[in-house]
């Protein structure tokens, strides 16, 4: 038997002949329970609007490395955090998905954020990373806290999609497409009520554009 998460993958195997012994299931992601924390020692203090996670990390630097962009993604990081600071009252908390234990660069998200923090000038009342050493129950209560998520790694996603935390997602493989299928199969209360800062219903009502809106523009 062959369990697949995603849809995407089960139209795969179903592509090669592979269908009689294959069974659809949900991530264990989705049903694990968040585990509170305290964020407060390093949680952004001006946060009238809310905060976006941000999860780029290693993976998206390390692809775009491979493609031939000497700087990886740092410089393009820079500058959309830039542009969100500037344009939106929001704040940013990078979010680390992946570290290996032994604290090894190669895959460590949180080595990732550390330097791109340290490029865009260090930490500010709207800019924060969230530290080393939090386990994947304890993240996915720390996105549950965000008022909308951009993220790379799959688990990232399906810690706010099964929150209910907005979320963009950085596509480097085909799964990505299928988890946001998956998610919306899933039923209705089928994911983790988590208290969150940041109601759905506010977010609705005073949405937070990433540039000013225009006369003549659509909402």
């Amino acid at each position: 038997m062959i369990t697949v998460r995603e849809t995407r993958s089960i139209e795969y195997l179903k592509g090669i002949g592979v269908s009689d012994n294959v069974l659809a299931v949900i991530d264990s992601a989705f049903a694990m329970a968040p585990q509170t924390v305290d964020t407060r020692a390093w949680w952004p203090t001006e946060v009238s609007e809310g905060v976006l996670g941000l999860n780029i990390g290693w993976l998206i630097d390390s692809l775009r490395r491979r493609g031939g962009h000497a700087d990886g993604i740092t410089a393009d990081a820079i500058a959309f955090v830039g542009r969100v600071l500037s344009k939106t009252p929001l704040a940013i908390v990078l979010i680390p998905h992946v570290a290996p234990l032994d604290g090894n660069p190669f895959n460590n998200d949180e080595k990732f954020n550390e330097q791109l923090l340290q490029a865009l000038g260090g930490p500010t009342a709207r800019l924060a990373q969230i530290p080393c050493g939090f386990n994947a129950a304890q993240l996915k209560y720390i996105i549950s806290q965000c008022r909308s998520l951009i993220a790379a790694r799959t688990h990232a996603t399906i810690a706010a999609f099964s929150t209910a935390v907005p979320t963009l997602s950085i596509a480097y493989s085909v799964k990505a497409k299928g988890a946001q299928h998956r998610r919306q199969q899933i039923p209705a209360g089928g994911g983790h009520a988590v208290p969150r800062r940041h109601r759905l219903d506010q977010v609705r009502r005073h949405p937070c554009p990433l540039r000013p809106h225009r006369r003549g523009e659509r909402e």
